[in-house]
């Protein structure tokens, strides 16, 4: 099952990569023909996001590579710098276009809105399927390169408007104005992917799975009398690790192993955490005090 959604999210990413080809090929030829910023802007985003796709791919390929010896976690970071490359690539994209909105709002050119509006509808349709398939995956990589996509659709909408609005009033400004709209789409993608890299990178706490909540689930199997040095990570966004000391009442090593598949199975359920591992320990067992859950019973 885990195979076969890794295949379905690296097929996914290939199309998405060429469709969003084709639509900045698109947006170039209608954005130089009518004259607008905010099409040639937006195929600007759509080029990063072409990058972006395209860097998420060869990160997605090596991440499926398998662990060895000297890399026992395997590739699975190389998605989460993939991430991080996009979010800095939006953050430069969005000055970019920012600045070109601001030379045409001093002086605006003539734009052709019925061009204009053509191409933003094609490329509407393909950011459309491309969000539409890569939704599906959880994915932080795949996610990432679905919130450009998404960024994208947004931006064609705006472009729409623009050209439908300086079709009816003649105001070419409005040309700018929907491309600081698009600049700051890109700043908000930008924000949000580059948050979920770092904290994977500086090995947070996941969002919602912090030791509170762990040990609170810990607490709740039998057996377990109390839970210390707790520590919760993610090697990428679709593997969690815990390890943690658990107190447990002097006896057979079967009886441990009970209450270790009861805390993996109630912490996979519940919290989605992957991989656990557990040292089992008595009350008579001597620890330091500066890790343990205050969590009670």
């Amino acid at each position: 099952m885990a195979e076969h959604k890794l295949e379905s999210a690296g097929m996914g990413l290939g199309i998405a990569l060429a469709i969003t080809l084709l639509i900045f090929v698109l947006q170039v030829a209608g954005g130089l023909m009518s004259n607008s910023l905010a099409l040639l802007s937006d195929s600007g985003h759509v080029l990063s996001d072409s990058l972006s796709l395209a860097v998420s791919w060869f990160a997605f390929m090596l991440a499926t590579r398998p662990a060895g010896l000297r890399r026992t976690f395997g590739y699975h970071r190389a998605e989460v710098f993939a991430a991080l490359i996009n979010s800095l690539l939006l953050l430069a994209m969005a000055l970019v276009v920012a600045y070109e909105a601001y030379l045409r709002a001093v002086s605006p050119p003539a734009v052709n809105a019925p061009i204009m509006l053509m191409f933003a509808l094609l490329g509407l349709i393909g950011n459309v399927y491309v969000v539409a398939r890569l939704g599906r995956h959880k994915n932080l990589n795949v996610r990432s390169a679905m919130m450009h996509a998404l960024s994208d659709a947004l931006s064609s909408v705006g472009v729409i408007i623009g050209a439908v609005a300086i079709a009816i009033t003649g105001a070419t400004v409005l040309d700018s104005a929907v491309s600081v709209l698009i600049a700051g789409l890109m700043l908000v993608g930008a924000y949000r992917i580059g948050r979920d890299a770092l904290r994977i990178l500086f090995e947070f706490s996941p969002r919602g799975k912090g030791a509170q909540e762990i040990c609170k689930i810990m607490y709740s199997v039998e057996g377990v009398r109390e839970v210390h040095d707790v520590h919760v990570w993610s090697v990428c966004s679709d593997l969690i690790y815990l390890t943690a000391h658990v107190v447990v009442d002097d006896g057979k090593v079967s009886g441990c192993e009970r209450i270790a598949d009861a805390l993996s199975e109630r912490l996979r359920k519940k919290l989605g955490i992957s991989h656990t591992t557990f040292q089992f320990e008595t009350k008579g067992h001597k620890h330091g005090k500066e890790m343990v859950c205050e969590i009670g019973h």
